[in-house]
């Protein structure tokens, strides 16, 4: 019977050198969570146990280089930035950085400041929540609480604004062309536009384009990737912003962007967007580049 309880006291104590052998230290358990982040970066509840981790870690977690990296391009991103989405760019990079080293507060303070630039406002907010956790002896503690109030309180007119502007402008849309070239037999258009509000922007796009084939009758087809779409702000009776397009397929024209402007008139009920390409796109023969100015002219269904 002693024997059997040596050996039995033999095993404990292998098993728990085994255990504390294989054990993660804090450190090692902080690079596998910021893995995990980095494959769900939106998972705040992850992001906060990462912060409350490396806190515990002594001395801190070292920074990458390819943080800093980030971070300076963050900070040129936002020095030439002019318009509120020209903002993005910057939070793109803060946001990078933010992921490479979740415990790392002035990438969420940098974050902040420039998602507020970007009127982002509820984005802003919880960056700046996430800086006070990640800096809990920071000095300006008080004030950044004051900043995230003002945000809270900007957030609920944005919303405001982003419903006036909905009731206004979201819908769909046809092309306010003179004639019948967009019309099917029916009389109905050849494609539907459609207008969606976010963040108190004019989000316009292609929706929906029909074919008229002979023994199908109307049919519903792919839209061209060529079809740009429309980021605007709403100024009055202007519209300003910018126009995005998808590379072609089975073509050499490139992915573009370009500044787009517009006029609204009838309520809202008309709308007519100016832009200029930098590529056009041949039938056969590739792209072929120069600018072409482009009318896209909608009324509401």
């Amino acid at each position: 019977m002693s024997i059997n309880r040596k050996y039995l006291v033999f095993v404990i104590a292998i098993i728990a050198f085994s255990a504390n052998a294989y054990a993660q230290s804090p450190r090692e358990q902080l690079s596998k969570l910021v893995t995990q982040l980095q494959s769900n970066p939106g998972d705040t509840a992850l992001r906060e146990r990462i912060i409350k981790l490396a806190q515990e870690i002594k001395p801190p977690p070292a920074v990458p280089e390819e943080v800093e990296r980030r971070l300076g391009r963050g900070q040129a991103a936002f020095e030439v930035a002019r318009e509120p989405a020209d903002f993005d760019k910057a939070v793109a990079e803060f946001t990078a950085a933010s992921n490479e080293a979740p415990w790392l507060g002035a990438a969420y303070y940098n974050m902040g400041v420039a998602l507020e630039k970007a009127k982002k406002y509820r984005e802003a907010m919880a960056s700046f929540r996430l800086y006070t956790l990640a800096s809990p002896g920071a000095s300006d503690a008080s004030e950044i609480r004051q900043r995230i109030f003002k945000l809270e309180y900007l957030a609920e007119q944005g919303a405001s604004v982003a419903q006036d502007i909905s009731r206004k402008f979201v819908g769909t849309y046809k092309p306010d062309w003179p004639g019948s070239a967009h019309l099917l037999p029916s009389g109905r258009p050849m494609e539907y536009w459609r207008i969606d509000v976010v963040e108190e922007k004019l989000n316009i796009y292609q929706s929906r384009q029909m074919n008229y084939y002979q023994g199908r009758g109307e049919v519903e087809v792919s839209i061209d990737a060529n079809v740009p779409r429309f980021v605007m702000v709403v100024d009055g009776a202007n519209l300003r912003g910018r126009f995005y397009r998808n590379a072609t397929p089975g073509f050499s024209c490139p992915s573009e962007e370009g500044d787009a402007r517009g006029q609204v008139t009838d309520q809202g009920r008309r709308i007519e967007l100016s832009f200029t390409y930098r590529h056009m796109t041949a039938d056969r023969g590739g792209c072929a580049t120069g600018s072409y100015e482009r009318k896209v002219r909608l009324v509401r269904e």
